[in-house]
């Protein structure tokens, strides 16, 4: 199953457990905290960081603590069909450097705001899960 954004914006979503593998899309960027306590409370409940560098970069160290808390239901994604070489460029760079105060966007007019981010510098374990690991997992065999 998977969960667009705002359906999470209902307070009552996901009081009950899951019975099914969920993915949440565009995943609460905003609000790191209500998304961890999803993800400690579902078990089966995954997340992909789809067109969320601009937002997740505003609190590197926040989403690295998610990373490494629940690197085992992260999933990379993109909104680009397919995702250009600059677009995989910029998401590796967030997710593996340490970089600091870079543009969250190859674009001249950048299109969520004027702010930089930092950030992730995540270890090899993480990135494995979130690059393949997990989606291997949740999509199973084949």
């Amino acid at each position: 199953m998977v969960i667009g954004m705002t359906s999470l914006l209902c307070p009552d979503a996901f009081l009950s457990p899951l019975e099914i593998d969920a993915v949440v899309t565009r995943a609460l960027a905003e609000d790191l905290g209500r998304l961890g306590r999803m993800l400690s409370a579902h078990p089966n409940l995954y997340a992909d960081i789809a067109a969320r560098v601009a937002e997740l970069g505003r609190a590197p160290r926040a989403t690295a603590a998610l990373f490494e808390r629940h690197a085992d239901r992260l999933l990379f994604g993109s909104d680009g069909v397919p995702p250009t070489a600059e677009e995989y460029a910029g998401a590796f760079r967030f997710l593996e450097t340490a970089d600091e105060h870079v543009p969250y966007s190859p674009d001249a007019l950048l299109p969520q705001g004027r702010w930089a981010i930092s950030c992730l510098d995540l270890p090899d374990a993480a990135l494995a899960e979130v690059y393949s690991g997990n989606a291997r997992r949740l999509l199973g065999p084949g």
